[in-house]
């Protein structure tokens, strides 16, 4: 065999792992959870061995909040991700009074919606905290997911510890079948939504229409664009927009107002406000009734 074929054939060898290699995605640990460090690094060890002879990219990020959520959910490079937290279910407290399932980050924020907020690259999701499987059950039921037939959604039924939690969820994953699936994603035909903030945003908010998250303002921004699709808009269990912000930070000012649009036409949202002129909400959120 003649040198320069054998380079040739290593070349190409080369070139077909590095490219293997790029369409890799990452593969996450989000925590947030008050806990202590030694149990965060058991979590981490859990997560670094059922992966240790993986080419992907191994991503690990403690005391999460609504942001970098988001981020990691919207990424393009997330294949897998693991969130660990706490979650509880509805509980009736009598005289047609109750409280609302909940997954929540260490900060307190409410963050269920957040995973209806998917991109086609994620293959699997698992939320590793005690009962959250109704919550995922729910979102599948009113159709949240129809446009996402490659991910598969691991939760728990029933409460949990933090370790056995998550190596079941990585044993559910190691079943999951490995795709290379290409960064390129083809337009989704909706509507592009353009939220401007009447002010600058000094706290981290973040906007939720039915079941899904629309998208996150962080503290400077003033004007958000985003999309809906056709699929999600018919699905929709509600058309009315909420305004959040965050339980990170102290208050500082009043939540500024929004205005929110389809480009080219007039504004089909308006701020719901009582007699007095004044947000009803309890300024830490703000309610946009649909007024098509």
């Amino acid at each position: 065999m003649k040198p320069t074929f054998i380079l040739s054939a290593l070349s190409a060898l080369c070139a077909l792992l590095l490219s293997l290699t790029a369409q890799a995605g990452n593969i996450v640990l989000l925590t947030s959870l008050e806990v202590s460090t030694t149990k965060l690094r058991e979590l981490e060890q859990l997560f670094r061995q059922a992966y240790a002879d993986s080419n992907h990219q191994l991503v690990i990020h403690h005391r999460v909040g609504p942001a970098l959520l988001y981020e990691t959910l919207q990424s393009s490079h997330t294949e897998r991700l693991f969130w660990v937290s706490h979650s509880a279910k509805a509980r009736s407290l009598g005289a047609g009074l109750g409280t609302e399932e909940t997954i929540r980050d260490v900060y307190g924020n409410d963050v269920k919606k957040f995973f209806t907020t998917t991109t086609p690259r994620l293959r699997f999701l698992a939320i590793v905290g005690c009962q959250s499987k109704s919550i995922i059950d729910g979102f599948a039921q009113r159709q949240n997911y129809i446009d996402r037939p490659n991910l598969n959604v691991f939760a728990f039924s029933n409460k949990t510890l933090l370790k056995r939690g998550l190596t079941r969820a990585l044993r559910a994953a190691a079943k999951v079948e490995e795709v290379m699936i290409s960064d390129d994603v083809a337009p989704v035909a909706g509507w592009s939504l353009q939220v401007t903030a009447s002010q600058p945003m000094n706290e981290l908010s973040w906007l939720e229409i039915g079941d899904r998250v629309l998208g996150v303002l962080k503290p400077g921004m003033q004007q958000l664009q985003t999309h809906i699709s056709v699929s999600q808009w018919q699905n929709l269990s509600s058309a009315n927009i909420q305004f959040f912000r965050s339980e990170e930070t102290e208050r500082m000012t009043p939540m500024p107002e929004l205005n929110i649009v389809v480009p080219g036409h007039r504004p089909l949202w308006q701020l719901f406000k009582d007699r007095q002129g004044v947000a009803v909400g309890g300024g830490d959120k703000q309610l946009y009734l649909y007024r098509p």
